[in-house]
């Protein structure tokens, strides 16, 4: 699973699930919130279906530019459920 943050808060959800969506296959998309307040806080967990597309990722897409900001990529701490 990857870590996605520096995401400009302009972009609905569904517009940024789409980019990860066009890079390959999504088996999961986790869009993450402050816990109380409930906004969007930049930043995305994702998981492609394929390994592979997991590590083409973090090479191609950290420092990508979406909506005028770099994207930062990195593996995830998360445990996949």
């Amino acid at each position: 699973m990857l870590y996605i943050s520096n995401i400009s808060p302009t972009p609905s959800k569904s517009e940024i699930r789409k980019f990860f969506d066009d890079f390959a296959e999504v088996r999961t998309f986790v869009w993450l919130t402050r816990k109380f307040a409930g906004y969007f806080i930049g930043q995305v967990l994702v998981d492609f279906v394929n390994t592979a597309d997991n590590e083409r990722a973090l090479i191609e897409l950290n420092g990508a530019v979406f909506h005028n900001r770099k994207l930062r990529v990195k593996i995830s701490n998360q445990k996949k459920k």
